[in-house]
């Protein structure tokens, strides 16, 4: 009986896609720096996902709707994780949550409302996202504008307002 011996380079339900893995070492490699706002884009377009970014928000939301514990209004949010040892991979993880959360760097906040609508918040983009934007704000197209004001009102501190007060929070003064 003769055995096969299976490649590792290939994907072995299609020879022709890659593994995350091999395609993060083969751009390590490459030295060309990309532009922030083009890696955003790039992850939210979902490229290596069969579903797009808003199927996958949808899916929280449906998982959400289905958990017993969970009362309207609730929030779905997508983070965007780095991964460990392929720093050049991210990965965006959505998940949903009673809570609206504190306002935060990779991270994007839609609430579901009780007629089932969703209502988009925030996108806070990563830090080197956050910097490129503030110092080409010239620059920048007016679909970019949006976007800085989302990043005034997080450095500002008027989004961790917004949440503590969609939460009940108060500070309390001394």
């Amino acid at each position: 009986m003769k055995t096969e011996k299976k490649s590792m380079k290939s994907h072995p339900i299609n020879p022709s896609t890659k593994s995350v893995g091999e395609e993060a070492v083969k751009l390590s490699f490459i030295q060309d720096k990309h532009e922030a706002v083009e890696v955003q884009r790039e992850i939210l377009k979902g490229s290596n996902s069969k579903k797009s970014f808003i199927e996958n928000i949808e899916e929280a939301a449906e998982r959400g709707k289905a958990d017993s514990k969970i009362k309207y209004p609730f929030y779905v949010v997508v983070i965007l994780k780095k991964e460990r040892l392929l720093q050049n991979v991210i990965r965006p993880y959505y998940l949903y949550r009673q809570s609206c959360p504190t306002p935060e760097y990779d991270q994007t906040v839609y609430k579901v409302t009780e007629n089932n609508n969703l209502e988009y918040m925030w996108t806070i983009p990563d830090l080197n996202t956050c910097v490129y934007l503030s110092e080409n704000e010239m620059n920048l197209t007016k679909d970019h504008h949006l976007m800085l004001c989302m990043l005034e009102a997080f450095n500002n501190g008027d989004l961790l307002k917004l949440s503590k007060k969609l939460n009940k929070e108060f500070d309390i003064v001394i």
